[in-house]
C-alpha cells in the first residue's frame, strides 16, 4: 500500500461514474445554504472542438466563486465526474452535498462565443438565474466577472469586498493557457508533456500571465515521482511556483505547490504549512490546500488527527478518488482495518482503475487476511500501472510465498533500470522479507534522491518492524517528520527594523513549543546562528552584534503552549566594512532537549546543510539555555 501522495494527490481527473446507493449515503445529510457546484459546459460549436475552451471557462468560474468568503464551492475533481453524465441536478445535489448548480454551454465560431449558464437549486430545481451572453473573445475575462457576480447577486451572498476584476489578456495566449489546463487535469505522461508545451508557448505570447506560471508548477508536481526523477521535477515546479507568485501574490495554487517543493526538496513541513495556509487565507475551498495540509499531521505521527484532517478534506471534494485513497491509508495507520476496507471499496465505486501505483483496499484486505482478495486487487492493480506491485510481494512474503515475492522483486529491480521507480516502494518489501539493512539501504537511496513519498513512511504499517531500530527515528528527523521530539519550533518570523544608525537590524521571532507531559529537571537549549553572505557567494558565520531576549516572561515549560524568544542582528554604520563585502545571509535555529537535538528551522534551508548540527550542543553565544525548574 505504498501511494505515490507527493506525485499524484490532485490526479483523477477522469473519474470514471459508478454511484451505487450506499455512496450516497455515506456523504453528509446537511447540505450548506451557501454551496455551489459548478458543472463543465457542453460545447455547443459545430465543430465539437472546444471542449478544452469549456472546461477551462467552467473551471476558471469555480476558481473565481471558491474565492468569495462564506461560499462553499465543491472542487473541480468532484464537479467535473459529472463530465458526459445524463444526471439530474437533484442527484447532484445529493452526491455533492450541495444547495445549488451552475450548468451551462458555450459556443464558438471564430472570435465570437456564446455562453448560456444556468444557475439551479437542487432540492426544488427552482432556476434561481440564467443568462445567455454573446460576446467576442476579447470580452471573455469581463464574462467570466460578469457570471461570478450575478451568481453572488443571486445567492444573495453579501461581500465585505467586490472579487477583484480579471485583468485583460492576450486572447490568443489565453487560449493556449486553457489548452494546457485541459491537458493537466490529465494523467499520462504525454498528456502533461502535451499541457507543459501549451503552458509555455502563452508565456511565448505574454510573459506576465501568472497562471501559465502556476500550470507550469502542476504539471512538474505531477510528473514527478512518477515520469521524472524528483530533483528533476521538483526544482521546476519551485521555480514556476515562484514566478507565478511574483507576478501575483494571491495565487493559492501557487503557494500549494510552492509548499510541496518546499517539504520535498527542503524536508520543511514548516514551509509547507505557512504556504498552504496563507492558499487557504486566499482561498478557503482550495481542495489542494486542505489535502496537502491534511497529510502534515500523518507525517508527523499524529494518525487521529490526519485522519479528521482528510474526512475534512474530502467534504470539499467529496467524490475525488484520490482523497478516498488517502482516508483508507489513514484508516490503516489508525489500525480500523474495516473501516479502510470499506472506503477502499468507496474509492472503487468511484474510479474501478484507481490504483495509481497500488491498490490501498488490497493493503486493508491484507492486514485483514484476506489474501485472495488482496492477490486479485494487486493483479489488477499491475495491470492497470504497468509496474510491478510491491503490494504482492509483501502478500506473498506474509504468506510463506517467498519465491514468488522475490521474482515480483525482481522484477521491480529491472524496471528501475529503465525508468524512475520510487526507492521507498523496494525498501518496503525488504521490510517484509525481515532484511532490515537493505531496507535502510534503499531508504536512504531515496533520502538522496528526495523521494516525494519517502515522508510517507512515517505512517504506512508497512514500515512499523523498523520503528524499533534507532536508525529510523533518526531517518524521520532528517526528513522533517520526527515523531519522538519533546520540542517543537512552531515559528521563525523576520522582520527589519528601520534603524538610522545600522546598515541592517533585524529581528528573529522564534516559538517554541513542549510536548504534552514534559516533566520537569531537564535543560533546554534554544541556538540560534546568524550568517553572513559574502561578496563571493559564501555564506559564514557573522561578525555582526548579536543579541538575545525572552519575550515569554514564565518559562514554565510543563505548559504546553509556545514559549517566545527575539534574536537580534545589527550591523552598525559604525562597524568596520569587512574586506569579504559582508552583508546578511541567513540564519539557523536549533532546539536541545538534555543535549539532543530536537528540531531546526533554517533561511535558506540549504545553510542546515552546510553547518550541520552536533547532538551535543557547544555551548556559545548564539546559544540560550533555559532550564526547567
Amino acid at each position: 500500500m505504498i501511494a505515490t501522495g507527493a506525485a499524484g494527490l490532485l490526479l483523477g481527473a477522469a473519474v470514471i461514474w459508478l454511484f451505487r446507493d450506499e455512496l450516497a449515503k455515506m456523504l453528509p445529510l446537511e447540505r450548506p445554504g451557501k454551496s455551489i457546484a459548478v458543472l463543465p459546459f457542453l460545447d455547443l460549436s459545430q465543430a465539437k472542438d472546444q471542449e478544452y475552451f469549456c472546461d477551462g471557462i467552467s473551471e476558471e468560474i469555480l476558481g473565481a466563486l471558491a474565492k468569495i468568503d462564506g461560499l462553499r464551492v465543491v472542487a473541480r475533481t468532484s464537479s467535473f465526474s459529472f463530465k458526459g453524465k445524463s444526471a439530474n441536478v437533484s442527484d447532484v445535489g445529493k452526491k455533492l452535498n450541495v444547495e445549488n448548480v451552475l450548468e451551462g454551454s458555450l459556443r464558438r465560431e471564430g472570435n465570437r462565443i456564446r455562453i448560456t449558464a444556468e444557475l439551479i437549486n437542487t432540492r426544488n430545481g427552482f432556476h434561481l438565474w440564467s443568462e445567455t451572453y454573446e460576446r467576442e473573445l476579447q470580452d471573455v475575462f469581463a464574462l467570466q466577472d460578469e457570471i461570478t457576480r450575478s451568481i453572488v447577486d443571486a445567492l444573495k451572498i453579501k461581500l465585505a469586498i467586490s472579487p477583484p476584476a480579471r485583468e485583460q489578456r492576450n486572447t490568443e495566449a489565453y487560449d493556449l493557457y486553457l489548452q494546457g489546463l485541459f491537458f493537466s487535469n490529465k494523467s499520462s505522461e504525454e498528456d502533461l508533456r502535451r499541457a507543459l508545451n501549451f503552458f509555455q508557448r502563452a508565456l511565448e505570447k505574454d510573459p506576465t500571465f501568472s497562471r501559465a506560471w502556476t500550470g507550469i508548477a502542476k504539471v512538474w508536481y505531477f510528473l514527478a515521482d512518477v515520469y521524472v526523477k524528483p530533483l528533476e521535477a521538483y526544482p521546476a515546479s519551485k521555480e514556476a511556483a515562484l514566478k507565478a507568485i511574483a507576478l501575483d501574490e494571491k495565487d493559492a495554487e501557487a503557494h500549494c505547490y510552492l509548499g510541496e517543493a518546499k517539504r520535498v526538496l527542503d524536508w520543511d513541513l514548516a514551509g509547507e504549512d505557512a504556504e498552504l495556509k496563507r492558499a487557504l487565507q486566499l482561498d478557503p475551498n482550495s481542495a489542494p490546500a486542505h489535502f496537502f495540509l491534511a497529510l502534515l499531521p500523518l507525517f508527523q505521527g499524529q494518525l487521529t488527527e490526519g485522519l479528521r484532517f482528510v474526512l475534512e478534506a474530502k467534504k470539499l471534494d467529496p467524490v475525488s478518488p484520490i482523497i478516498s485513497y488517502v482516508a483508507t491509508a489513514a484508516y490503516l495507520a489508525n489500525d480500523q482495518i474495516d473501516d479502510a476496507i470499506s472506503e477502499g471499496q468507496r474509492t472503487l465505486q468511484l474510479d474501478p482503475n484507481y490504483f495509481y501505483l497500488d491498490s490501498d483496499l488490497a493493503a486493508a484486505y491484507r492486514e485483514k487476511g484476506n489474501f485472495a482478495e488482496a492477490i486479485a486487487l494487486y493483479t489488477k492493480a499491475q495491470e492497470a500501472t504497468h509496474l510491478p506491485s510491491s503490494g504482492l510481494a509483501i502478500t506473498y512474503a506474509r504468506m510463506g510465498r517467498q519465491m514468488d515475492a522475490r521474482n515480483i522483486l525482481a522484477q521491480l529491480l529491472r524496471e528501475r533500470e529503465k525508468r524512475y521507480v520510487s526507492a521507498p516502494l523496494i525498501a518496503a518489501v525488504y521490510v517484509a522479507f525481515g532484511e532490515k539493512e537493505e531496507a535502510f539501504r534503499w531508504l536512504e537511496q531515496a533520502f538522496s534522491e528526495h523521494s516525494g513519498i519517502l515522508q510517507w513512511i512515517a505512517f504506512l504499517p508497512e514500515f512499523r518492524a523498523l520503528h524499533s531500530d534507532a536508525r529510523f527515528p533518526h531517518l524521520l528527523r532528517r526528513i522533517g517528520v520526527s515523531h519522538d521530539s519533546i520540542l517543537a519550533i512552531t515559528e521563525t518570523t523576520l522582520s527589519e527594523t528601520i534603524d538610522p544608525n545600522a546598515q541592517n537590524h533585524f529581528t528573529l521571532k522564534v516559538g517554541v513549543k513542549p510536548r504534552p507531559g514534559t516533566q520537569n529537571g531537564h535543560i533546554v537549549r534554544i541556538n540560534v546562528s546568524f550568517y553572513d553572505l559574502t561578496r563571493d557567494n559564501r555564506m559564514k558565520p557573522t561578525d555582526a552584534r548579536v543579541g538575545y531576549d525572552w519575550l515569554t516572561s514564565a518559562r514554565d515549560w510543563t505548559d504546553a503552549t509556545p514559549k517566545f524568544l527575539a534574536a537580534t542582528y545589527v550591523r552598525p554604520k559604525t562597524q568596520t566594512l569587512s574586506s569579504d563585502g559582508r552583508r546578511y545571509g541567513g540564519f539557523i535555529v536549533r532546539v536541545y532537549f538534555d543535549g539532543q537535538l530536537q528540531d531546526s528551522r533554517a533561511s535558506p534551508p540549504e545553510l542546515l546543510t552546510f553547518f550541520p548540527a552536533e547532538d551535543q550542543p557547544i555551548s556559545s553565544p548564539n546559544a540560550v539555555p533555559s532550564p526547567i525548574h
